[in-house]
Protein backbone atom coordinates (compact mmCIF):
# COMPACT_ATOMS: atom_id res chain seq x y z
CA UNK A 1 0.00 0.00 0.00
CA UNK A 2 2.73 2.43 0.91
CA UNK A 3 4.68 1.46 -2.18
CA UNK A 4 1.69 2.26 -4.40
CA UNK A 5 1.24 5.61 -2.74
CA UNK A 6 4.90 6.49 -3.36
CA UNK A 7 4.53 5.56 -7.03
CA UNK A 8 1.45 7.74 -7.44
CA UNK A 9 3.22 10.59 -5.71
CA UNK A 10 6.22 10.34 -8.05
CA UNK A 11 3.96 10.31 -11.10
CA UNK A 12 2.12 13.39 -9.87
CA UNK A 13 5.39 15.19 -9.24
CA UNK A 14 6.61 14.36 -12.74
CA UNK A 15 3.37 15.65 -14.22
CA UNK A 16 3.68 18.85 -12.24
CA UNK A 17 7.30 19.28 -13.42
CA UNK A 18 6.29 18.70 -17.04
CA UNK A 19 3.49 21.26 -16.75
CA UNK A 20 5.85 23.81 -15.20
CA UNK A 21 8.49 23.13 -17.88
CA UNK A 22 5.90 23.59 -20.61
CA UNK A 23 4.67 26.85 -19.09
CA UNK A 24 8.26 28.09 -18.77
CA UNK A 25 8.94 27.26 -22.46
CA UNK A 26 5.80 29.14 -23.55
CA UNK A 27 6.80 32.16 -21.49
CA UNK A 28 10.35 32.10 -22.87
CA UNK A 29 9.16 31.94 -26.46
CA UNK A 30 6.78 34.82 -25.86
CA UNK A 31 9.60 36.83 -24.31
CA UNK A 32 11.91 36.16 -27.27
CA UNK A 33 9.16 37.08 -29.72
CA UNK A 34 8.56 40.31 -27.83
CA UNK A 35 12.31 41.00 -27.81
CA UNK A 36 12.53 40.47 -31.58
CA UNK A 37 9.56 42.76 -32.09
CA UNK A 38 11.19 45.40 -29.92
CA UNK A 39 14.44 44.99 -31.85
CA UNK A 40 12.64 45.39 -35.18
CA UNK A 41 10.95 48.47 -33.87
CA UNK A 42 14.32 49.74 -32.75
CA UNK A 43 15.75 49.22 -36.25
CA UNK A 44 12.91 51.16 -37.81
CA UNK A 45 13.20 53.79 -35.12
CA UNK A 46 16.94 54.25 -35.67
CA UNK A 47 16.41 54.75 -39.40
CA UNK A 48 13.82 57.40 -38.62
CA UNK A 49 15.70 59.01 -35.74
CA UNK A 50 19.17 59.14 -37.28
CA UNK A 51 18.38 59.73 -40.97
CA UNK A 52 20.96 57.03 -41.73
CA UNK A 53 19.60 56.49 -45.25
CA UNK A 54 19.83 60.18 -46.09
CA UNK A 55 23.36 60.33 -44.69
CA UNK A 56 24.36 57.27 -46.70
CA UNK A 57 23.01 58.75 -49.92
CA UNK A 58 24.75 62.08 -49.31
CA UNK A 59 28.10 60.35 -48.72
CA UNK A 60 27.61 58.20 -51.82
CA UNK A 61 26.97 61.26 -54.01
CA UNK A 62 30.00 63.06 -52.64
CA UNK A 63 32.26 60.03 -53.02
CA UNK A 64 31.10 59.27 -56.57
CA UNK A 65 31.72 62.85 -57.69
CA UNK A 66 35.23 62.84 -56.20
CA UNK A 67 36.04 59.52 -57.93
CA UNK A 68 34.85 60.70 -61.35
CA UNK A 69 36.84 63.93 -61.15
CA UNK A 70 39.99 62.16 -59.92
CA UNK A 71 39.93 59.45 -62.61
CA UNK A 72 39.36 62.13 -65.26
CA UNK A 73 42.38 64.10 -64.09
CA UNK A 74 44.59 61.01 -64.13
CA UNK A 75 43.62 59.44 -67.45
CA UNK A 76 41.62 56.63 -65.87
CA UNK A 77 44.29 55.47 -63.41
CA UNK A 78 45.19 55.47 -59.72
CA UNK A 79 48.77 55.65 -58.51
CA UNK A 80 50.59 53.30 -56.18
CA UNK A 81 49.70 54.07 -52.55
CA UNK A 82 48.21 57.38 -53.70
CA UNK A 83 46.93 59.73 -50.99
CA UNK A 84 44.50 62.52 -51.85
CA UNK A 85 43.13 65.35 -49.77
CA UNK A 86 39.48 65.37 -48.73
CA UNK A 87 37.25 67.40 -46.40
CA UNK A 88 37.83 64.61 -43.89
CA UNK A 89 41.62 64.69 -44.02
CA UNK A 90 44.19 62.72 -46.07
CA UNK A 91 42.68 59.69 -47.79
CA UNK A 92 44.63 56.79 -49.29
CA UNK A 93 42.89 55.64 -52.47
CA UNK A 94 45.77 53.77 -54.13
CA UNK A 95 47.46 50.57 -53.06
CA UNK A 96 50.43 48.42 -54.06
CA UNK A 97 48.65 47.14 -57.19
CA UNK A 98 48.19 50.58 -58.74
CA UNK A 99 50.36 52.42 -61.25
CA UNK A 100 53.94 53.32 -60.36
CA UNK A 101 54.62 57.05 -60.73
CA UNK A 102 58.13 56.58 -62.08
CA UNK A 103 58.07 56.10 -65.85
CA UNK A 104 54.28 56.33 -66.10
CA UNK A 105 53.51 59.91 -65.12
CA UNK A 106 54.55 63.51 -65.61
CA UNK A 107 54.46 65.96 -62.71
CA UNK A 108 53.26 69.49 -63.45
CA UNK A 109 52.10 72.14 -60.97
CA UNK A 110 52.27 69.60 -58.12
CA UNK A 111 49.94 67.19 -59.95
CA UNK A 112 50.69 63.90 -61.67
CA UNK A 113 49.36 63.11 -65.13
CA UNK A 114 49.35 59.66 -66.74
CA UNK A 115 51.40 59.04 -69.88
CA UNK A 116 49.36 57.31 -72.58
CA UNK A 117 51.57 57.75 -75.64
CA UNK A 118 55.35 57.41 -75.76
CA UNK A 119 57.85 57.69 -78.57
CA UNK A 120 59.00 54.34 -79.92
CA UNK A 121 62.60 53.45 -79.36
CA UNK A 122 64.68 53.60 -82.53
CA UNK A 123 66.81 50.74 -83.74
CA UNK A 124 70.52 51.46 -83.97
CA UNK A 125 72.14 50.85 -87.34
CA UNK A 126 74.48 47.87 -87.19
CA UNK A 127 76.44 48.94 -90.28
CA UNK A 128 75.01 46.01 -92.21
CA UNK A 129 71.79 47.08 -93.82
CA UNK A 130 70.97 43.70 -95.32
CA UNK A 131 71.43 42.00 -91.96
CA UNK A 132 69.17 44.53 -90.28
CA UNK A 133 66.42 43.90 -92.76
CA UNK A 134 66.79 40.13 -92.69
CA UNK A 135 66.42 40.04 -88.92
CA UNK A 136 63.47 42.42 -88.88
CA UNK A 137 60.25 40.77 -90.07
CA UNK A 138 58.21 43.73 -88.85
CA UNK A 139 58.36 47.46 -89.45
CA UNK A 140 61.58 48.94 -88.19
CA UNK A 141 62.50 52.49 -87.26
CA UNK A 142 66.14 53.35 -87.89
CA UNK A 143 68.14 56.10 -86.36
CA UNK A 144 69.73 58.64 -88.69
CA UNK A 145 71.34 58.47 -91.11
CA UNK A 146 69.47 55.65 -92.87
CA UNK A 147 66.15 57.38 -93.40
CA UNK A 148 64.77 57.98 -95.97
CA UNK A 149 67.14 55.68 -97.84
CA UNK A 150 65.70 52.95 -95.65
CA UNK A 151 62.61 53.50 -93.59
CA UNK A 152 60.74 50.25 -93.20
CA UNK A 153 60.44 46.87 -94.81
CA UNK A 154 56.67 46.50 -94.90
CA UNK A 155 53.72 48.69 -95.69
CA UNK A 156 51.56 49.28 -92.55
CA UNK A 157 48.45 49.37 -94.73
CA UNK A 158 49.41 46.17 -96.60
CA UNK A 159 51.49 44.02 -94.24
CA UNK A 160 52.13 41.43 -96.95
CA UNK A 161 53.71 44.02 -99.28
CA UNK A 162 57.45 44.14 -98.84
CA UNK A 163 59.89 46.83 -99.96
CA UNK A 164 62.47 45.33 -102.29
CA UNK A 165 65.78 47.16 -102.56
CA UNK A 166 68.72 45.82 -104.53
CA UNK A 167 71.99 45.37 -102.70
CA UNK A 168 73.48 48.24 -104.68
CA UNK A 169 70.81 50.55 -103.37
CA UNK A 170 70.99 49.60 -99.73
CA UNK A 171 74.77 49.57 -99.38
CA UNK A 172 75.36 53.27 -98.95
CA UNK A 173 72.23 54.98 -100.33
CA UNK A 174 74.23 56.82 -102.99
CA UNK A 175 72.15 55.53 -105.89
CA UNK A 176 68.85 56.75 -107.21
CA UNK A 177 65.89 55.19 -105.50
CA UNK A 178 62.14 55.41 -105.23
CA UNK A 179 60.49 54.38 -101.97
CA UNK A 180 56.86 55.36 -102.18
CA UNK A 181 55.91 54.11 -98.76
CA UNK A 182 54.65 55.82 -95.65
CA UNK A 183 56.46 55.75 -92.35
CA UNK A 184 55.02 53.57 -89.62
CA UNK A 185 53.85 55.30 -86.49
CA UNK A 186 56.33 56.50 -83.91
CA UNK A 187 53.75 55.99 -81.18
CA UNK A 188 53.86 53.43 -78.41
CA UNK A 189 50.72 53.18 -76.31
CA UNK A 190 51.09 52.58 -72.58
CA UNK A 191 48.58 52.77 -69.74
CA UNK A 192 45.56 52.74 -72.05
CA UNK A 193 42.51 52.25 -69.79
CA UNK A 194 39.88 49.58 -70.40
CA UNK A 195 36.19 49.24 -69.69
CA UNK A 196 34.68 46.24 -67.95
CA UNK A 197 32.17 44.16 -69.91
CA UNK A 198 30.07 43.56 -66.83
CA UNK A 199 26.39 42.82 -67.51
CA UNK A 200 24.59 46.02 -66.63
CA UNK A 201 21.28 44.25 -66.07
CA UNK A 202 22.76 42.17 -63.26
CA UNK A 203 25.82 44.21 -62.27
CA UNK A 204 27.39 41.77 -59.85
CA UNK A 205 31.09 42.57 -59.58
CA UNK A 206 32.10 38.89 -59.40
CA UNK A 207 30.43 37.96 -62.70
CA UNK A 208 33.25 39.32 -64.83
CA UNK A 209 36.84 39.97 -63.88
CA UNK A 210 36.87 43.77 -63.86
CA UNK A 211 40.22 44.05 -62.12
CA UNK A 212 42.28 47.00 -63.35
CA UNK A 213 39.42 48.49 -65.38
CA UNK A 214 38.07 52.02 -65.06
CA UNK A 215 34.95 50.73 -63.29
CA UNK A 216 37.07 48.91 -60.72
CA UNK A 217 39.13 52.03 -60.00
CA UNK A 218 36.04 54.22 -59.72
CA UNK A 219 34.50 51.76 -57.27
CA UNK A 220 37.72 51.61 -55.24
CA UNK A 221 37.93 55.39 -54.84
CA UNK A 222 34.20 55.74 -54.18
CA UNK A 223 34.29 53.03 -51.51
CA UNK A 224 37.22 54.53 -49.62
CA UNK A 225 35.86 58.06 -49.84
CA UNK A 226 32.40 56.89 -48.75
CA UNK A 227 33.79 55.10 -45.71
CA UNK A 228 35.67 58.22 -44.65
CA UNK A 229 32.58 60.37 -45.12
CA UNK A 230 30.36 57.91 -43.23
CA UNK A 231 32.71 57.98 -40.24
CA UNK A 232 31.95 61.67 -39.82
CA UNK A 233 28.17 61.23 -39.65
CA UNK A 234 26.65 61.85 -36.23
CA UNK A 235 24.01 59.44 -34.88
CA UNK A 236 22.82 60.61 -31.43
CA UNK A 237 22.55 57.81 -28.85
CA UNK A 238 23.81 55.24 -31.36
CA UNK A 239 27.09 54.00 -32.73
CA UNK A 240 26.73 53.03 -36.39
CA UNK A 241 29.54 51.32 -38.29
CA UNK A 242 29.76 49.82 -41.78
CA UNK A 243 29.80 46.03 -41.85
CA UNK A 244 29.60 45.45 -45.61
CA UNK A 245 29.24 48.11 -48.31
CA UNK A 246 28.67 46.11 -51.52
CA UNK A 247 29.19 49.12 -53.81
CA UNK A 248 29.19 48.95 -57.61
CA UNK A 249 29.18 51.37 -60.53
CA UNK A 250 26.58 51.45 -63.28
CA UNK A 251 27.62 52.67 -66.74
CA UNK A 252 25.16 53.57 -69.48
CA UNK A 253 25.67 55.45 -72.75
CA UNK A 254 24.50 58.66 -71.09
CA UNK A 255 25.28 58.42 -67.38
CA UNK A 256 27.39 57.00 -64.58
CA UNK A 257 25.96 56.26 -61.16
CA UNK A 258 26.64 54.04 -58.16
CA UNK A 259 24.58 51.87 -55.85
CA UNK A 260 25.12 50.20 -52.50
CA UNK A 261 23.18 47.99 -50.10
CA UNK A 262 25.12 48.48 -46.87
CA UNK A 263 25.00 46.24 -43.84
CA UNK A 264 25.52 48.27 -40.66
CA UNK A 265 26.53 47.38 -37.11
CA UNK A 266 24.37 49.42 -34.71
CA UNK A 267 24.87 49.64 -30.96
CA UNK A 268 23.50 51.64 -28.06
CA UNK A 269 23.76 51.36 -24.29
CA UNK A 270 20.92 48.82 -24.28
CA UNK A 271 21.43 46.60 -27.31
CA UNK A 272 23.54 45.62 -30.33
CA UNK A 273 22.15 44.44 -33.64
CA UNK A 274 22.78 44.39 -37.41
CA UNK A 275 20.89 46.66 -39.76
CA UNK A 276 20.67 46.14 -43.54
CA UNK A 277 19.47 49.13 -45.52
CA UNK A 278 17.57 48.86 -48.75
CA UNK A 279 19.50 49.60 -51.97
CA UNK A 280 20.66 53.21 -52.08
CA UNK A 281 21.68 54.79 -55.40
CA UNK A 282 23.63 57.92 -56.07
CA UNK A 283 22.30 60.54 -58.41
CA UNK A 284 22.92 59.90 -62.10
CA UNK A 285 25.98 61.85 -63.19
CA UNK A 286 25.48 63.10 -66.74
CA UNK A 287 28.92 62.06 -67.93
CA UNK A 288 29.32 60.10 -71.18
CA UNK A 289 32.35 58.32 -69.77
CA UNK A 290 31.72 55.08 -71.62
CA UNK A 291 31.32 56.80 -75.01
CA UNK A 292 34.53 58.76 -74.41
CA UNK A 293 36.66 55.68 -73.73
CA UNK A 294 35.07 53.74 -76.60
CA UNK A 295 35.88 56.63 -78.96
CA UNK A 296 39.53 56.70 -77.91
CA UNK A 297 39.75 52.92 -78.06
CA UNK A 298 38.53 52.95 -81.68
CA UNK A 299 41.51 55.15 -82.64
CA UNK A 300 44.27 53.21 -80.96
CA UNK A 301 45.11 51.07 -84.02
CA UNK A 302 45.50 54.12 -86.26
CA UNK A 303 47.65 55.82 -83.63
CA UNK A 304 49.92 52.77 -83.73
CA UNK A 305 50.12 52.60 -87.53
CA UNK A 306 50.23 56.08 -89.00
CA UNK A 307 53.04 58.54 -88.24
CA UNK A 308 50.94 61.54 -89.26
CA UNK A 309 47.87 60.49 -87.26
CA UNK A 310 46.26 63.66 -85.91
CA UNK A 311 44.28 62.84 -82.78
CA UNK A 312 42.54 66.21 -82.56
CA UNK A 313 41.26 66.05 -86.13
CA UNK A 314 40.44 62.36 -85.99
CA UNK A 315 38.18 62.86 -82.98
CA UNK A 316 36.11 65.24 -85.09
CA UNK A 317 36.19 62.92 -88.11
CA UNK A 318 35.13 60.01 -85.93
CA UNK A 319 32.08 61.87 -84.70
CA UNK A 320 31.11 63.00 -88.20
CA UNK A 321 31.06 59.43 -89.45
CA UNK A 322 28.82 57.96 -86.75
CA UNK A 323 25.09 57.47 -87.09
CA UNK A 324 23.45 58.55 -83.86
CA UNK A 325 26.38 60.58 -82.57
CA UNK A 326 27.38 59.68 -79.01
CA UNK A 327 28.00 63.34 -78.17
CA UNK A 328 25.72 66.33 -78.51
CA UNK A 329 28.64 68.48 -79.63
CA UNK A 330 32.28 67.98 -80.54
CA UNK A 331 34.46 67.58 -77.46
CA UNK A 332 36.85 70.45 -76.89
CA UNK A 333 40.54 69.68 -77.17
CA UNK A 334 43.13 71.51 -75.08
CA UNK A 335 46.85 71.05 -75.52
CA UNK A 336 49.58 73.57 -74.67
CA UNK A 337 51.60 75.03 -77.52
CA UNK A 338 54.86 74.66 -75.65
CA UNK A 339 55.79 71.16 -74.48
CA UNK A 340 56.82 70.35 -70.95
CA UNK A 341 60.37 69.11 -70.40
CA UNK A 342 60.31 66.39 -67.76
CA UNK A 343 62.81 63.67 -66.87
CA UNK A 344 64.76 64.13 -70.10
CA UNK A 345 61.75 64.06 -72.43
CA UNK A 346 59.28 66.54 -73.90
CA UNK A 347 55.59 66.02 -73.18
CA UNK A 348 52.25 67.65 -73.85
CA UNK A 349 49.25 67.36 -71.55
CA UNK A 350 46.23 66.52 -73.72
CA UNK A 351 42.72 67.23 -72.38
CA UNK A 352 39.34 66.26 -73.81
CA UNK A 353 36.51 68.37 -72.40
CA UNK A 354 32.87 67.27 -72.49
CA UNK A 355 30.55 70.22 -72.06
CA UNK A 356 26.80 70.82 -71.95
CA UNK A 357 24.73 67.91 -73.17
CA UNK A 358 27.62 65.48 -72.78
CA UNK A 359 28.77 66.03 -69.21
CA UNK A 360 27.65 67.95 -66.19
CA UNK A 361 29.05 67.66 -62.70
CA UNK A 362 27.52 70.39 -60.57
CA UNK A 363 27.19 72.61 -63.62
CA UNK A 364 30.81 72.15 -64.71
CA UNK A 365 32.15 70.38 -67.84
CA UNK A 366 33.97 67.09 -67.45
CA UNK A 367 37.68 66.94 -68.27
CA UNK A 368 39.62 63.81 -69.18
CA UNK A 369 43.39 64.29 -69.30
CA UNK A 370 46.40 62.24 -70.34
CA UNK A 371 49.95 62.87 -71.57
CA UNK A 372 51.58 62.41 -74.97
CA UNK A 373 55.32 62.43 -75.44
CA UNK A 374 56.32 64.93 -78.09
CA UNK A 375 57.78 62.93 -80.95
CA UNK A 376 58.98 65.67 -83.31
CA UNK A 377 58.63 65.76 -87.11
CA UNK A 378 59.72 63.07 -89.53
CA UNK A 379 60.38 63.02 -93.26
CA UNK A 380 57.68 60.63 -94.30
CA UNK A 381 57.41 60.25 -98.07
CA UNK A 382 59.91 60.77 -100.86
CA UNK A 383 59.92 60.00 -104.56
CA UNK A 384 63.04 60.56 -106.67
CA UNK A 385 64.13 59.26 -110.04
CA UNK A 386 66.25 59.96 -113.10
CA UNK A 387 65.34 63.21 -114.77
CA UNK A 388 65.62 63.60 -118.53
CA UNK A 389 66.43 67.18 -119.38
CA UNK A 390 64.30 67.06 -122.51
CA UNK A 391 61.26 66.51 -120.32
CA UNK A 392 62.02 69.65 -118.32
CA UNK A 393 62.59 72.44 -120.84
CA UNK A 394 62.21 75.05 -118.11
CA UNK A 395 64.85 73.29 -116.03
CA UNK A 396 62.34 72.84 -113.21
CA UNK A 397 62.66 69.47 -111.57
CA UNK A 398 59.89 68.32 -109.22
CA UNK A 399 60.74 66.26 -106.17
CA UNK A 400 57.71 65.00 -104.32
CA UNK A 401 58.10 64.68 -100.59
CA UNK A 402 56.22 65.30 -97.42
CA UNK A 403 56.71 65.01 -93.71
CA UNK A 404 54.55 64.42 -90.69
CA UNK A 405 54.46 65.65 -87.14
CA UNK A 406 52.52 63.25 -84.90
CA UNK A 407 52.02 66.07 -82.41
CA UNK A 408 50.28 68.25 -85.01
CA UNK A 409 52.90 71.00 -84.85
CA UNK A 410 53.75 73.04 -87.98
CA UNK A 411 56.86 71.91 -89.86
CA UNK A 412 59.74 73.89 -91.36
CA UNK A 413 61.84 72.58 -94.25
CA UNK A 414 65.47 73.21 -94.98
CA UNK A 415 66.65 72.28 -98.47
CA UNK A 416 70.27 72.28 -99.58
CA UNK A 417 71.80 71.27 -102.93
CA UNK A 418 75.34 69.96 -103.30
CA UNK A 419 77.29 71.01 -105.26
CA UNK A 420 75.99 74.55 -104.90
CA UNK A 421 77.52 75.74 -108.18
CA UNK A 422 77.23 74.82 -111.83
CA UNK A 423 80.10 73.29 -113.74
CA UNK A 424 81.13 76.77 -114.83
CA UNK A 425 81.36 77.90 -111.21
CA UNK A 426 78.33 80.16 -111.23
CA UNK A 427 75.96 79.87 -108.23
CA UNK A 428 73.15 77.36 -108.45
CA UNK A 429 69.75 78.87 -107.79
CA UNK A 430 66.58 77.11 -106.76
CA UNK A 431 63.25 77.88 -105.19
CA UNK A 432 60.85 76.04 -102.92
CA UNK A 433 57.18 75.79 -103.73
CA UNK A 434 54.26 74.20 -101.93
CA UNK A 435 51.93 71.89 -103.80
CA UNK A 436 48.31 73.04 -103.72
CA UNK A 437 46.69 70.61 -106.16
CA UNK A 438 44.15 68.05 -105.02
CA UNK A 439 46.33 65.11 -106.08
CA UNK A 440 49.00 65.88 -103.48
CA UNK A 441 49.45 62.68 -101.45
CA UNK A 442 50.49 64.44 -98.27
CA UNK A 443 49.87 67.59 -96.33
CA UNK A 444 53.29 69.13 -96.96
CA UNK A 445 54.52 68.88 -100.53
CA UNK A 446 57.42 70.88 -101.91
CA UNK A 447 58.62 71.40 -105.45
CA UNK A 448 62.31 72.01 -106.03
CA UNK A 449 63.14 74.04 -109.12
CA UNK A 450 66.70 74.30 -110.39
CA UNK A 451 68.73 75.16 -113.46
CA UNK A 452 70.82 72.02 -113.29
CA UNK A 453 73.61 71.12 -115.67
CA UNK A 454 72.87 68.05 -117.71
CA UNK A 455 74.96 65.02 -116.88
CA UNK A 456 75.90 66.09 -113.38
CA UNK A 457 74.77 64.42 -110.18
CA UNK A 458 73.39 66.66 -107.46
CA UNK A 459 72.61 65.64 -103.93
CA UNK A 460 69.59 67.17 -102.27
CA UNK A 461 69.60 67.33 -98.49
CA UNK A 462 66.24 67.82 -96.77
CA UNK A 463 65.91 68.70 -93.09
CA UNK A 464 62.63 69.07 -91.26
CA UNK A 465 62.15 70.95 -88.01
CA UNK A 466 59.27 71.56 -85.69
CA UNK A 467 58.25 75.18 -86.22
CA UNK A 468 56.93 75.52 -82.67
CA UNK A 469 59.94 74.57 -80.59
CA UNK A 470 62.63 73.73 -83.16
CA UNK A 471 63.12 70.20 -81.87
CA UNK A 472 65.70 67.96 -83.41
CA UNK A 473 63.78 65.79 -85.84
CA UNK A 474 63.28 62.10 -85.33
CA UNK A 475 65.03 61.37 -88.60
CA UNK A 476 66.93 63.50 -91.08
CA UNK A 477 69.65 63.40 -93.65
CA UNK A 478 72.78 64.12 -91.69
CA UNK A 479 75.48 64.17 -94.39
CA UNK A 480 75.77 64.67 -98.12
CA UNK A 481 76.23 60.99 -98.82
CA UNK A 482 72.76 60.23 -97.49
CA UNK A 483 70.83 62.84 -99.48
CA UNK A 484 68.47 62.32 -102.40
CA UNK A 485 70.50 61.86 -105.57
CA UNK A 486 69.21 63.84 -108.53
CA UNK A 487 70.78 63.11 -111.93
CA UNK A 488 69.98 64.88 -115.16
CA UNK A 489 70.43 62.97 -118.40
CA UNK A 490 70.27 64.31 -121.92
Amino acid sequence: MKKAQVTVFIILMLLILIVFAFLFYIMQQASQSESRTQQQISAEEIIARTNVEQGTEACLNEAAKAALVLLGQQGGWLYKDQIISSPYGPLQVGDATDLELNGNTVEYNSKNYTIWIEKKAQTAYSGKVDADFQTSPNSKIFQPYLYPCLSMNSNPFKPSEQINLSSALVTDCEELYAIDQYMPSFSKLINFPTLCSRNQSVCTPCEVNCENTIQHKLEKVTTKYFEKCFEQLDFPEYTVEIGELNLKSLFTAETVDFETKPKLNVSSKDQVFDLELSTIRSRKFQVKFKALIEMLDSMRDEELQIASFNLSNEIKNYLKGIDGRPFAQDPKIEEPLTPLFYDGHYYKIFSIILDEGDANIDGKPYQFTFVRENRGPVLQYIHSRDYKKANYPTAKIPVTLCSADPDEDPILYDFTINPAVRSDGTPLTYSIGKCTTIDCPCLYIQTITNDFNSGRIYTLRVDVKDAVHNFDPLMNHTDWQQGIRLRLTT
